[in-house]
């Protein structure tokens, strides 16, 4: 699934989340989610549509946001 600066489909691609990459959710906005993935170049962060990342853990009601921000 892509990776965009922000959440948007229609935004630039920054990179790419491939199924079993481990990802930390910063944010939420909408269905979108703003994670933390570490790459081969290192760690990165972006959007991503939630529709295919898989919850473990209950997210806490604190990173569901009114509007897209960059923590």
């Amino acid at each position: 699934v892509w990776v965009h600066p922000i959440p948007d489909e229609n935004a630039e691609r920054i990179g790419e989340l491939f199924r079993g990459t481990n990802v930390d959710i910063l944010a939420i906005f909408g269905t979108w989610m703003q994670v933390r993935y570490l790459t081969p170049e290192g760690q990165k962060e972006g959007w991503s549509t939630g529709f295919y990342i898989e919850v473990i853990e209950p997210i806490p009601i604190w990173l569901i946001t009114p509007t897209p921000n960059n923590p």
